[in-house]
């Protein structure tokens, strides 16, 4: 008992990560035990749920006529194309909106805020957050797709020399992910004007102590969400000839807010103005919480 007391009186004035070290903690690290989270290197990620390799629709013709059984349909790819390291690549088209927060070893929101509070003649206690705050409010997570392929299944059937005519080309459509508008979120700093402190005590008392401590602060969170994930963004054709060359194209545009953030405005005429336009924000849920802790 005496020995871990002098130990403590040690390391009571001194920075507790260097004390450590002086003292050889933390000196091997268990590799089988332990993660490093980095990018993705080759831009691919195994998730669950289903996705719909291609639909498939055969007839019953030959059981009438004795000819060979027709097959339609269409298959889906859903990969695009990158650079990297000056090359082009393919890698997955899919996005996902949020990663589940249960063990975080994936979730690009995760992180450490790592704080210290400093006492008066004494050491620092060196403390840690587990980021975002408000995680509840993140949205679901659902993996989408920036980019489908779409083509038409080739009859493996090819008898009497006959080419199939249901090659006709392949579609793209794209679409707007997370990736393009992603999810916002910050927090403001501790306002040191809305610090409030109270102290009353029983000074002047003799028998009878009390004292009463009281501290209000205030501090805000924000997490800006949209719902572009899953917007489409252009539809084209390519002819089965020319992978290249798009046949026609359809492109769609948003008025939204998710490059601008909460800022982007829209001109409104305001009757109790006269009728005077002028700009606001339109399309906007705000919720606002308050919590109180002791």
């Amino acid at each position: 008992m005496l020995s871990g007391m002098v130990d403590g009186m040690k390391g009571a004035f001194k920075n507790p990560v260097n004390f450590l070290r002086e003292q050889k903690k933390a000196q091997e690290i268990v590799l089988q035990e332990s993660f490093v989270r980095l990018n993705e290197p080759v831009g691919k990620k195994n998730g669950g749920g289903h996705r719909v390799k291609s639909v498939v629709i055969k007839d019953n013709w030959n059981a009438m006529t004795g000819q060979y059984t027709s097959r339609y349909g269409q298959q889906y790819d859903y990969t695009t194309t990158e650079m990297f390291n000056g090359q082009a690549r393919t890698i997955s088209s899919g996005v996902a909106s949020y990663e589940p927060s249960i063990g975080g070893e994936e979730n690009p929101y995760q992180e450490i805020l790592q704080l210290s509070d400093r006492l008066p003649l004494g050491p620092a206690n060196y403390e840690a957050i587990e980021m975002p705050v408000l995680d509840a409010f993140f949205p679901a997570p659902v993996v989408g797709y920036s980019k489908v392929t779409t083509r038409s299944i080739k009859s493996g059937d090819t008898k009497y020399g006959k080419k199939s005519r249901s090659g006709i080309g392949h579609q793209v459509t794209e679409y707007y992910t997370a990736k393009d508008y992603p999810v916002r979120h910050r927090y403001t700093s501790l306002d040191p004007e809305s610090d409030r402190q109270k102290h009353d005590a029983s000074m002047m008392a003799f028998f009878k102590k009390w004292s009463f401590d009281s501290r209000a602060i205030s501090q805000g969170f924000l997490v800006e969400t949209n719902d572009m994930h899953g917007k489409i963004k252009s539809q084209s054709s390519y002819a089965e000839t020319d992978p290249n060359t798009r046949m026609s194209y359809t492109e769609y545009f948003y008025r939204n807010t998710g490059k601008n953030g909460l800022g982007e405005k829209f001109d409104f005429v305001h009757n109790e103005l006269g009728g005077v336009i002028k700009p606001g924000s339109m399309g906007i849920d705000v919720e606002l919480m308050t919590d109180v802790s002791n």
